[in-house]
């Protein structure tokens, strides 16, 4: 029985340093993907002080989340 835990030990292993391998082949779209992200938290932090600047801006999302607000509410049936 020690002996299939030691193999199965070794292709966790082998499995692990091929997952690491293939990551280091794919820099550029690591990087890639970084970058896509850090602009992404730009937009996010823009609008946000652009939503925390703007009450018209407030004002119209409110109203259109409650537009929509009614139809999630429970009908009565019959």
């Amino acid at each position: 029985m020690p002996a299939a835990r030691s193999q199965h030990g070794r292709r966790d292993r082998r499995a692990q340093r091929n997952f690491f391998e293939k990551r280091g082949v794919y820099t550029h779209q690591n990087s890639l993907a970084a970058t896509l992200r850090e602009a992404w938290r730009l937009a996010r932090s823009t609008f946000m002080l652009d939503w925390l600047s703007d009450i018209d801006l407030q004002r119209r999302a409110q109203t259109g989340l409650n537009k929509g607000g009614g139809l999630s509410r429970p009908q009565a049936c019959g």
